[in-house]
This record gives structure tokens, sequence and C-alpha cells, in this order.
């Protein structure tokens, strides 16, 4: 038992380094979408391409761990509704971490092209709307398999929680992020 537990902690602190890269994660997609100058904009893209190392390694803890725990738990078994909508919804938030890198590239070439001209122009290029997108629809279906894993529901169930995690996922990348200026404030 003492190799079981080592690999739920493992499986545990896999888990706690991918969330806490994820909100590290999206404070710097704030920030970035806020950036006054190009030169700003293209730091923080920066800071996300760095902690967008943490997420491959994660991931594959995770369902390495996870594996191991179903295989040697001797409580579970592959055929499992939960464990099946835990191992499709890891390769599938995989599918759309390597999606999100590529997007985040062709921003990352965008920008460093207009920082070479004038890294403090307010010019900021178009960034690719997919890129926050994919990054709150990978987070929001990472909870949905930690509920999976935790509450264990029947098929239609882990099916529901996959599909409104990515819906809400979906929804948290569309509200705005900015509240409106006005256009004139009254002097006083």
């Amino acid at each position: 038992m003492l190799v079981y537990h080592t690999v739920l902690l493992l499986h545990i602190l896999a888990f706690a380094t991918a969330a806490g890269a994820a909100s590290l994660m999206h404070f710097s997609e704030h920030r970035r979408a806020h950036g006054a100058t190009v030169g700003e904009v293209l730091q923080w893209h920066r800071v996300m391409g760095k902690i967008a190392r943490a997420f491959p390694l994660a991931l594959l803890v995770l369902i390495l761990s996870g594996g191991y725990m179903v295989s040697a738990g001797g409580m579970w078994t592959w055929k499992l509704p939960w464990v099946q909508a835990a191992l499709t919804g890891a390769v599938l938030i995989g599918a759309a971490g390597g999606m999100l890198g590529k997007r985040a590239r062709g921003d990352a070439a965008k920008l460093i092209e207009a920082a070479r001209a004038n890294p403090s122009s307010t010019a900021i290029p178009p960034l690719d709307p997919m890129v926050d997108t994919l990054a709150w629809c990978n987070t929001a279906a990472a909870v949905a398999v930690a509920c999976i894993m935790t509450i264990k529901p029947a098929g239609i169930g882990c099916v529901a929680f996959l599909v409104a995690g990515y819906a809400i996922g979906l929804l948290i990348s569309r509200a705005p992020s900015k509240q409106p200026v006005p256009a004139s404030v009254p002097a006083a």
C-alpha cells in the first residue's frame, strides 16, 4: 500500500501543479489582454509560454499515476465509465493544449515582429481569440474531470460533466474582461 499511496500523492501534486499553473496562466492572459504597448503584451505572452511548460508534464503524471491506481488498486477496472471519461478528458485536454500552443506561437511571431519595429507602440496586432478560449475550456474541463474522479457518476453523468466543463469554459472565455470607460467625465 505504500507504493499506491505514494502514487496517489504524486497524482494529487500533479493536479495541484496544473491548477497553480492554470491560475498563473489566466492572470498572465488578463495582463496580456490589457497591455498598453506591444512590448508589455509580448512580455506577458512570454510569461504564458514559460508557464505552459508545466502542463504536459503534469498531464503525463496524472495519466500514468491514474493508470497505476486503476490497475493496482484492485477496486476499479478500465471498463468503469468514470475511468474512461477521465482518460477521455485527459486526452481532450492534451489535444486542446497542443492546439493552444500552436496558436500561441503564431501570436508570439506577430508580437515579436511588431516589437522589433517599435516596442513602445500602442498598435498591438490582433491576437488569436482561440488562445483564451482553449485555455479556459481546458481549465473548466480539468475541473470537470476532477469532479468525475471524485463523484464517480454513471455513463451519462460522465458525459454531462465533460460537456458542462467545456461549455462553462467557453462561457467564461467569452465574458467581457473590461469595464467600459465613459467617453467623458464631468468636470468637478
